[in-house]
C-alpha cells in the first residue's frame, strides 16, 4: 500500500491523498497521477473528465471508460509548469460537496486503476471522502 493511503482505505486503496483546491478551481496533478495526462492533437496535454453515475464521483482518466455507468464531461488541459487540471463546472455541480477555492479534495485509487491501459482515479469531495463513501474500484471495466 502507497505511504499516502489512509488507513481506512488502506486495504482496497493503493493511492489516497488529499490536495487542496486553488482558484479557478485547479487541482494539482500529483505525481503519482502524472501517467493519466495524454496528448490531444488539439489541445495538448490533458487528462479526461467523466462522472461515475452509480458512485456519483468525478474520475479522471488517461482514455475512455467506456461503461454505461460513466458518461464522460470532456478533457481540461494539463498545465505546465504548475502541474494543474480543471474540473469541469459541470462535474463540480454534481458531485455532492465543494471544489472551491480552498476546500480539500482527495485522490483515490486502487493499483489496478493506476496500472490499467486505461489509467483513472476517483476524485472525492470532503463530504464524499470523510462520510465514509461505499466506493468500489473501477476494476472490471479494464478486466
Amino acid at each position: 500500500m502507497n505511504q499516502n493511503a489512509s488507513p481506512e482505505y488502506a486495504d482496497e486503496w493503493e493511492l489516497f491523498r488529499s490536495v487542496s483546491v486553488l482558484d479557478n478551481h485547479k487541482i494539482n496533478l500529483i505525481d503519482e497521477l502524472r501517467h493519466l495526462v495524454f496528448d490531444d492533437p488539439l489541445q495538448g496535454e490533458s487528462v479526461l473528465w467523466n462522472y461515475d453515475r452509480l458512485e456519483q464521483a468525478a474520475v479522471i482518466s488517461n482514455d475512455s471508460i467506456g461503461g454505461g455507468r460513466y458518461v464522460e464531461y470532456g478533457k481540461s488541459t494539463y498545465q505546465l509548469p504548475s502541474g494543474h487540471i480543471t474540473p469541469p463546472a459541470e462535474i463540480r455541480k454534481k458531485v455532492d460537496g465543494d471544489m472551491e477555492l480552498g476546500s480539500t479534495v482527495y485522490l483515490l485509487a486502487s493499483e489496478n486503476m493506476l496500472k490499467s491501459k486505461v489509467a483513472c482515479a476517483f476524485l472525492l469531495t470532503t463530504e464524499q471522502a470523510t462520510r465514509g463513501i461505499d466506493i468500489e474500484p473501477i476494476e472490471y471495466v479494464f478486466s
